[in-house]
């Protein structure tokens, strides 16, 4: 007797059911598999969880933490507000109140107080905010006949060098209020 019904396989495939298999008999041994294999599953994911979740809270409770501060100190570098470097220049400057297309300089005196020779750079966050392209700096030096890009200079131990730094206002610039840092360094 060739039997009509078949099962459903595993992989999805259909095979005939042996004459000597009932239906209910076949169904009940495919379900006690599929549920051996789900709980297979099931059990494996609890672990992986379990695992995770310990690892996780295993390093939350060692975790240290620390406020920190760090003072650095420039290589005797000192920028001066007179010719006569008896004013240390200000760590902040409030400019006023400028127009568009106003164009003005501030002059700073630099010391080379340390035992070598330092080449100085500057460096402006002007060109990192929102204020490129209507705002613009510089910072020179003269040579007696042209004035020339502070960074690279050198300046001998116990040198003192006549700067300027300008500040160049585009005649595009919106009214507002403008702020920026300014750094010099010497190494």
């Amino acid at each position: 007797m060739v039997s009509w019904v078949r099962i459903l396989q595993r992989d999805g495939s259909l095979a005939p059911m042996d004459s000597h298999q009932s239906g209910p008999e076949a169904i009940d041994r495919i379900s006690s598999k599929r549920l051996k294999i789900d709980t297979m599953q099931v059990l494996i994911l609890v672990l992986v969880v379990t695992v995770s979740t310990g690892t996780a809270v295993y390093a939350a409770s060692f975790t240290w933490t620390t406020a920190n501060r760090i003072r650095v100190i420039a290589p005797n570098l000192g920028v001066y507000a007179d010719a006569a470097l008896t004013q240390s220049a200000p760590s902040s400057v409030d400019w006023g109140t400028f127009h568009p297309g106003d164009h003005t300089a501030l002059n700073y005196w630099i010391r080379n107080e340390a035992s070598n020779t330092l080449s100085l750079s500057w460096t402006s966050d002007l060109s990192a905010n929102s204020v490129t392209g209507y705002v613009s700096d510089s910072w020179s030096w003269s040579d007696g006949q042209t004035w020339r890009n502070l960074n690279g200079h050198s300046i001998a131990p116990g040198g003192v060098l006549a700067t300027q730094y300008i500040v160049t206002i585009s005649t595009i610039t919106p009214a507002s209020t403008y702020t920026w840092s300014l750094t010099l360094s010497g190494a």
